[in-house]
């Protein structure tokens, strides 16, 4: 248990130096400006909050702790340490669950723009589209390196297997739903203690009962659902083609459509917010069960 004690010790010392680190990163990025030429992307860093630069500190942050992370906790070798095994059909693993999770966004999107929920835009931003698909292999590759393959690993060696998958599962779930609230500090009234600023901010969607029915349980069966691939497998090629899939499909959809209607409880303001996206991740879980129970009978 001694070793669950660190990891929550390596998240509160992520977010607090996180919330040091989001200044000094906006400022850099809005001094870069003045010294380049490409306007997408000036455009993109005037169009880009604080909030955002929070979100990215605290990810760089929690790279940067890695190290004594893993160091405390007396890992060697990340696969036998971890319970992990080399995968010899890594790209099939990685290709069925970016084409379940794709395939799952699709089908949920054409319900919703069907039920006149969503609309399609006359112009699409392909611009922004080409830039989603390494977005979402970069974040699924980090998140899962870090939850599923050093969270999850270091977990099941104190506890059991289920134990360990719930747990994770939560902590996923409780750290996707810390988000600040918008505009709670202006672009141009940034200082030093800005991000601390942002840190009580950051639990308001738990005072919310339909974010916290809708959301934090889509995000934790989502969760449950990286961690059981990554428990069957052994290897994590699988949640990361999940979880790119999914992360690709929810972004995509939120740059071509526009919201017309309210659909609550089955639809929230997020395509994964609501009944329906539960509803539609067990059934996914139910596929992704039989698949992989049929591949070891195999």
């Amino acid at each position: 248990m001694k070793d669950i004690g660190k990891i929550l010790l390596y998240l509160i010392a992520t977010v607090l130096l996180g919330a040091l680190l989001a200044p000094a990163l906006f400022w850099g990025a809005h001094a870069l400006t003045d010294r380049i030429a490409n306007q997408r992307l000036i455009q993109f860093l005037a169009e880009t909050d604080f909030q955002r630069f929070f979100n990215r500190a605290v990810l760089i942050s929690a790279f940067v702790l890695l190290w004594p992370l893993v160091r405390s906790l007396r890992i060697r070798n990340f696969f036998d340490d971890l319970g992990l095994a080399r995968d010899r059909r890594r790209w099939r693993h990685l290709a069925t669950g970016l084409f379940i999770a794709i395939t799952t966004m699709i089908l949920l999107g054409a319900v919703l723009v069907w039920t006149d929920c969503y609309y399609l835009k006359k112009q699409v931003p392909w611009e922004k589209l080409a830039w989603l698909l390494p977005t979402a292999f970069s974040v699924a590759i980090i998140e899962e390196l870090l939850f599923r393959g050093g969270i999850q690993g270091v977990v099941q060696r104190s506890v059991t297997d289920d134990f360990a998958l719930i747990f994770v599962a939560a902590l996923f779930a409780i750290v996707h739903f810390l988000r600040p609230e918008e505009n709670v500090v202006a672009s141009n009234a940034v200082t030093w203690k800005s991000g601390y600023a942002l840190v009580p901010h950051a639990f308001w969607q738990f005072e919310q009962p339909q974010l916290l029915l809708g959301g934090f349980t889509t995000i934790f069966l989502l969760g449950l659902l990286l961690g059981y691939t990554r428990c069957r497998t052994r290897s994590l090629w699988m949640p990361i083609g999940l979880h790119a899939g999914f992360i690709l499909g929810k972004m995509s959809f939120s740059k071509m459509t526009k919201r017309t209607a309210e659909a609550w409880p089955w639809f929230g303001p997020d395509i994964l917010v609501g009944l329906g996206p539960v509803i539609v991740l067990l059934v996914v879980g139910i596929i992704i069960w039989l698949l992989l129970r049929n591949e070891e009978a195999r």
